[in-house]
């Protein structure tokens, strides 16, 4: 399976060790941001991982962040902009 991941600057840290659990189950993972403690926007990274995944370039995604309502609202906005529905 293709896997698409994401996080804020909140998330970033645990990370590397989720994608390292994902590739041990032999999965592709795509690593769409952020990479470091810079503030990230939430939308921008649900925007990148909800692309790859209509775009076909994973099968699924996974966003790792600091507050899990914050980022289900944030992917499900992401994913409304990703297919041209825009927001509003």
């Amino acid at each position: 399976m293709r896997l698409v991941i994401g996080s804020d600057h909140a998330g970033f840290v645990l990370k590397p060790t989720i994608i390292d659990h994902i590739r041990i189950l032999d999965h592709t993972v795509i690593d769409v941001g952020s990479s470091d403690e810079q503030p990230a926007d939430f939308p921008d990274i649900g925007r990148r991982i909800a692309q790859a995944i209509n775009f076909g370039h994973a099968d699924r995604g996974l966003m790792r962040g600091q507050v899990a309502m914050t980022h289900a609202l944030s992917l499900a906005l992401s994913e409304q902009i990703a297919e041209g529905g825009g927001v509003g």
